[in-house]
């Protein structure tokens, strides 16, 4: 019984692997290696399958790097048996092999131990057993997904492929076909430069296998769409190279799969993989010319929202490298456009996204007869204006739809196509859409309409774009204010402006009122003018003279504008003035104005990702050793928009904050609330954007965290009729479970224990909101640390129960708020049912919530 002995304490390694950290696990590896010559096979299989889990533990480690060639070695000799022979053995092997290919770092695997993977994998297709044969292909592409380190197999790679398409089992042939695609990708990278012909005979050899796999009837539907996906990828890495018959005939096979329903979809994503390569072609020639436009965008007329989706994909490829003067069919466009312009809505964003790009590039590249052009009026043009005026729209398909308006004034030829009606129709279809729904005038709307404005007046001639802005510096004064001097704004960004007069008329914009007169007029004009002087960097110092000038009435909005500045200006630009700027804003800081100072705050923030010691010894340091503790408060949300301002890297965030980070945080501690608020934005930013600044203060943080999610500061406020009780803490109480949430979520919570404490005092809280918090925070936990989570099952489990069964007054205001809180607190509940071993209190509280229909309602709903 001693193999029993033995094979029981291989299983302990195995339970010791995944409770230890994985640092400490190289010894036991090492052990594990060298009882390889285990006799007995069920022994033999169980070291080999617990190595493979301490191989995964050890993922990209330098222990593991040592490890891999030992490993290696020790799996040659149980895989040289005889055919048929320790199947099991051999099998675990394999395995071990493919997750030392996966998990190994690079350059952990030498030429010799890759070789050895390769010379296994052909041991493994050469056994009678179809399993096997499939292990070894699985090997084989881990081993080809090493890159560099496998070019020295390539040659035995190719063959052994080949050989697993033409097997007869369906899959090992779709193993075949990854692994054809595996020796492409490593043949000729897509983002490589190789020597003409490099690779030309292996690109031949596998399209000769693949094709004939697109047979329909032959073969299964699974099989058929990789040989599809085979013959895409290795058509897009060696279009440039192949013979013309060739590529010819790969693409005709694709093209051929269009006509079948089943692999239509496919068909058009291994098209648009081949137009979307590097790697120059007739590809869309090929496909487009004959009919082949209309064919394509009739499939847009179809309901299959995937079909949609890979047919804009495709058109939008091939459009982009469609060569000039290509022989379209009469009519082809203009059918492309009206069908395209469909899709163009913002009820699904990224349909409209890949319309909008398929729009502009056919506008743009294929000639416009008539027909296009009434298509591009009749139908391209209401859709487009239509979306502009959408408060959805936002960055790639706001792109998408700036570059249809900019097709359309290059090309359109004039009349309602033109420069003139273009810019006058958006402001109308603003207007309209804002009477129709006042939703739609909202901010972001606005915003979006300037953008396309910009965007046409800035691809537009010296002459027009004058024109243009002076249209727009008239229309500051109309009803059209707010449009026109965000336009000013967007286009400033993008075009010096100095000279047009917009600089002046967005200053005049500004008046003289202090903070209380910043209505959105204003704050609009102050941002707009930061953007122009983006766009005209001499334009800076004028800005700052302004500010120096005392009293400086407007300071709260050029603090606007010269928040703009800092985040779209020239770095270097920035940088000369940097010292000045920072001098200012510490002034403004320590004026008696607080949303002057938070504003002077925000803009120091981002200034730190360009100039960090600058702000660090001239900002930060003043503040924090300020007696004054709404000082301190404006240095914790400077750091806050440092973490996350657009230019800032972990080089800038570290130097201007790691050696002040400790007295940041202790402002965590700090008896004003208004400190402890700005230190928690702190905690949040940094632990979602720069997380490596928490590490040495972790156990700091998490204590306080826990601390401030219990913080109750109740008092009771006399209104006269009646009194009302007020809790101040409740937004500390809310913005640290979003801290710890966020912690919790980039697994960097190292007590979780402490943890599910917290959430077991803030699920019994009377707030509603914070109890929400608590239980997704509990679901994340039950996903991070099952164990803590059982241990203080009947704590968490007893105000579950109270909130699941809360009695709610039906039709009332606050009917659905209330059952949206009971939906949360049962998801919470069914997280803690399904941990390992599972709850019997969970489950005790779900039988008595399916006694009640309403409840029994719920759960099966939250079960689909």
């Amino acid at each position: 019984t001693s193999w029993k002995v033995r094979r029981a304490a291989v299983r302990v390694c195995g339970a010791v692997a995944e409770a230890k950290p994985r640092s400490s696990l190289s010894d036991l590896a090492t052990a594990l290696v060298g009882r390889f010559k285990e006799r007995e096979e069920n022994v033999r299989v169980d070291v080999v399958e617990t190595l493979t889990k301490l191989v995964k533990t050890m993922a990209q480690t330098d222990a593991l790097a040592d490890l891999a060639p030992q490993a290696c070695r020790a799996c040659k000799k149980p895989i040289s048996g005889k055919v048929g022979d320790n199947l099991k053995t051999k099998s675990a092997c394999f395995g071990l092999l493919r997750e030392l290919c996966v998990s190994a770092p690079p350059g952990a695997l030498g030429e010799d131990d890759v070789r050895l993977v390769a010379e296994a994998s052909g041991r493994g297709l050469a056994e009678k057993s179809q399993s096997l044969k499939l292990e070894g292909a699985k090997l084989l592409r881990s081993a080809l997904a090493r890159g560099e380190e496998a070019r020295c197999i390539v040659d035995d790679a190719v063959p052994r492929a080949i050989e697993a398409v033409k097997a007869e089992w369906y899959k090992l042939i779709e193993e075949g076909l990854r692994l054809c695609v595996a020796v492409a990708e490593l043949v000729r990278p897509l983002e490589a430069d190789m020597v003409e012909g490099d690779g030309i005979d292996v690109a031949s050899k596998l399209l000769e296998a693949a094709r004939p796999r697109l047979v329909a009837g032959a073969v299964d539907l699974e099989i058929r769409e990789r040989a599809i996906e085979c013959v895409g990828d290795v058509t897009a890495r060696f279009a440039d190279v192949m013979d013309a018959e060739l590529l010819k005939g790969a693409v005709s096979d694709l093209v051929e799969q269009l006509d079948r329903e089943a692999t239509r979809c496919s068909a058009l994503r291994a098209l648009a993989v081949i137009a979307n390569s590097p790697r120059t072609s007739s590809t869309a020639s090929i496909v487009l010319e004959k009919g082949g436009l209309g064919t394509l965008s009739s499939f847009l007329e179809h309901h299959a929202r995937p079909l949609q989706q890979a047919t804009l994909e495709a058109l939008g490829a091939l459009l982009r490298t469609l060569p000039p003067k290509s022989k379209l069919k009469a009519g082809d466009v203009a059918s492309t456009l009206t069908n395209a312009s469909t899709l163009a809505k913002d009820s699904d964003l990224h349909l409209a996204h890949l319309a909008t790009k398929s729009i502009a590039a056919a506008i743009t590249n294929c000639s416009l007869d008539k027909k296009a052009k009434t298509a591009c009026e009749n139908d391209v043009l209401p859709a487009a204006l239509t979306l502009a005026a959408s408060p959805l729209l936002q960055g790639a398909p706001l792109d998408g739809l700036a570059d249809v308006f900019e097709a359309i004034a290059l090309k359109g030829g004039g009349g309602a196509l033109g420069f003139d009606a273009l810019l006058s129709a958006l402001p109308d279809a603003a207007r309209v859409a804002k009477e129709e729904d006042p939703v739609r005038g909202s901010r972001q709307a606005r915003k979006n309409v300037a953008v396309v404005i910009a965007r046409l007046c800035a691809a537009a001639d010296a002459s027009t774009l004058k024109k243009a802005v002076a249209n727009l510096v008239n229309q500051v004064g109309d009803e059209n204010k707010l449009l026109a001097v965000t336009a000013l704004g967007e286009l400033g960004r993008r075009c010096d402006l100095s000279k047009l007069g917009a600089i002046s008329t967005l200053t005049d914009c500004l008046g003289a009122g202090d903070v209380g007169d910043a209505d959105e007029a204003k704050t609009a004009a102050a941002a707009a003018l930061g953007s122009c002087v983006a766009g005209a960097p001499h334009e800076l110092d004028g800005l700052l003279d302004a500010l120096d000038e005392d009293p400086c009435p407007r300071e709260y909005l050029l603090l606007i504008a010269l928040r703009e500045v800092v985040a779209h200006a020239p770095s270097d630009r920035i940088k000369n003035v940097a010292l000045r700027l920072v001098q200012r804003l510490l002034t403004a800081v320590q004026g008696n104005q607080e949303a002057v100072a938070d504003s002077a705050a925000e803009c120091a923030g981002a200034l730190a990702a360009i100039a960090p010691e600058a702000v660090a010894q001239h900002f930060l340091d003043p503040l924090l050793n300020a007696s004054d503790v709404k000082h301190k408060a404006s240095a914790a949300a400077c750091a806050k928009a440092a973490t996350s301002a657009k230019l800032a890297t972990d080089a800038s965030v570290a130097a201007a904050l790691v050696d002040r980070l400790e007295p940041l945080l202790k402002l965590l501690d700090d008896d004003d609330l208004d400190c402890k608020k700005k230190s928690l934005g702190l905690v949040h930013a940094a632990a979602h954007n720069r997380l490596s600044l928490l590490e040495a203060h972790s156990g700091f943080v998490e204590t306080r965290l826990a601390t401030l999610a219990a913080l109750k500061i109740e008092h009771v406020v006399d209104l006269g009729p009646f009194k009302h009780k007020v809790d101040d803490g409740l937004p500390l109480r809310k913005a640290a479970l979003a801290a710890l949430a966020t912690l919790v979520d980039r697994k960097a919570v190292t007590d979780t224990a402490g943890c599910v404490d917290v959430v077991a005092g803030a699920l019994a809280d009377k707030n509603a909101d914070v109890q929400a918090q608590a239980h997704q925070l509990l679901v994340k936990l039950c996903a991070l640390d099952s164990a803590s989570v059982l241990a203080k099952a009947d704590a968490i489990c007893e105000p579950l129960d109270k909130a699941v069964h809360k009695k709610i007054k039906e039709g009332t205001a606050k009917d659905d708020r209330a059952w949206d809180l009971v939906r949360s607190a049962l998801r919470a509940v069914l997280a803690v049912k399904e941990l390992p071993g599972g709850c019997p209190r969970a489950d005790a509280l779900l039988e008595k919530a399916r006694a009640k229909d309403k409840l029994a309602a719920e759960l099966a709903a939250l079960a689909k």
